[in-house]
């Protein structure tokens, strides 16, 4: 943007679509819930550097480099392009005396991704000049009775959390999904199993172990195909999953599976799935409980 339209933008103070920040934000949930809102609205402009008034302070160094860090971040993990998200864009300028100026434009959303969601399922919009986040009310569906041990739920998913950061996103919830069933139960993933092992071996013993296994083939990773392999080959009920735009091999695919656009669309669908799951395996203990002998204490 070329000077004269920025001291204009400066000129017009803050609106609807135009936000002035004097210093980036510090967390990530922060800076999601800020850009979210103008995507969830009609679009806008943030610039950072400058006061509540339309005043240039200007950024340093070091909040430059903080705030683009947060934004590839967000935009890989919260607006994926190949999904139909829209594109932000961003870029330095200096204004005046050497202050730095950060402008990030966030273009509105298609209505077929509408509205983004945060992680924790929150939506932001705008309202005047300000940010707004309102997590919509879930109906909370009846515990499933319960009269058997935890039940034993292991996960298999990439662990490559530094090329897709959305990753953490999935695996939260993940287990938001199993705690939201009221069911009593043990989720696992090998990654975070403490202790020094083999680590194939460790896999194998707990996927056999396990009543339920959530496979996740977002990535591609082959440990996930091997692991979803070792499972239905021990008979463990398994429920597949994957991120709209992973390609997913035929012989998974042909199978029920998952899709998904976001963290929130997973958690929504995995608590049908896992409600699905518990009240097969009810059935089944149920059944083998049946031919068991009855014992009687004198």
């Amino acid at each position: 943007m070329e000077l004269e339209g920025i001291q204009s933008v400066l000129a017009r103070g803050e609106t609807e679509r135009i936000e002035f920040k004097l210093r980036p934000p510090k967390s990530s949930r922060e800076f999601s819930h800020l850009l979210t809102s103008f995507a969830n609205s009609h679009g806008g402009l943030v610039v950072f550097g400058v006061d509540d008034s339309g005043h240039p302070v200007g950024l340093n160094e070091g909040d430059v480099k903080r705030t683009t860090d947060h934004l590839i971040d967000i935009s890989n993990s919260l607006f994926p392009q190949q999904l139909g998200y829209p594109r932000i864009s961003w870029e330095q300028v200096i204004y005046d005396d050497d202050k730095w100026l950060l402008l990030v434009k966030v273009p509105e959303s298609p209505e077929s991704v509408k509205p983004i969601r945060l992680p924790d399922g929150s939506v932001s919009t705008r309202r005047g000049t300000h940010s707004v986040t309102q997590r919509p009310e879930v109906a909370v569906s009846s515990p499933i009775p319960y009269r058997h041990n935890p039940f034993k739920i292991f996960v298999s998913m990439s662990f490559r959390e530094e090329e897709e950061p959305a990753l953490v996103d999935y695996y939260e919830a993940m287990r938001r999904a199993a705690k939201d069933i009221g069911v009593p139960h043990e989720l696992n993933r090998i990654d975070r199993e403490p202790g020094d092992y083999e680590i194939v071996a460790q896999v194998e013993e707990r996927i056999r172990e396990a009543d339920i296994l959530i496979a996740d083939f977002t990535m591609q990773r082959p440990n996930v195909y091997y692991e979803a392999g070792i499972a239905r080959g021990a008979g463990i009920y398994t429920i597949r999953c994957a991120r709209k735009d992973t390609e997913v091999h035929f012989d998974v695919a042909a199978r029920k599976i998952i899709l998904y656009a976001n963290a929130t669309q997973l958690e929504v669908s995995l608590k049908e799935a896992l409600r699905h799951a518990y009240d097969d395996l009810e059935e089944r203990r149920g059944r083998q409980a049946a031919f068991l002998p009855n014992v009687r204490s004198e």
